[in-house]
């Protein structure tokens, strides 16, 4: 069992399916604390159902594409999440249309939900600068998965 993953936090923003669900599973096995972020109430309750069997889980509902929502979520991210080691941004949508087919609506949707994972993922950052410790941010795409790690430092 890997032992690093014990008594940390991890923050999943889109956990009630798919990676951002299989991430959460994993990291609960290896004892983490994870809350998963999720924008329908109803999914959260399921993800957080299933979820609980494996570890110390919680669930916040909000619509990452929402600014206002977004802003209430850094602000709970900063009181309540401050030692949060992992990130994993996993929210999204999938429009199954072709690229000609897309419309200003369409832009505007995946732009809002990039808008909302920018700056929550600025406030968790900030929170591992202030603590002077570093932690691991994975930032998933349609094309890829893309990790960084953040080091102890800021600058």
């Amino acid at each position: 069992m890997y032992t690093e993953f014990q008594h940390r936090q991890a923050l999943i923003i889109g956990g009630s399916s798919g990676i951002g669900q299989a991430v959460a599973e994993t990291l609960l096995n290896y004892g983490a604390s994870v809350t998963v972020v999720v924008r329908n109430f109803d999914k959260l309750q399921a993800a957080l159902s299933h979820l609980k069997q494996f570890g110390k889980v919680q669930g916040w509902q909000a619509d990452i594409s929402d600014r206002q929502e977004t802003l209430h979520l850094i602000e709970r991210i900063a009181n309540e999440l401050p030692n949060v080691h992992y990130l994993v941004n996993s929210a999204g949508v999938f429009l199954p249309k072709t690229f000609l087919d897309h419309s200003e609506a369409d832009c505007d949707r995946y732009l809002n939900i990039n808008h909302g994972t920018f700056f929550a993922t600025q406030q968790v950052v900030r929170n591992m600068a202030q603590r002077e410790q570093g932690g691991l941010v994975v930032q998933k795409s349609p094309e890829r998965v893309v990790v960084k790690g953040v080091p102890n430092e800021t600058g």
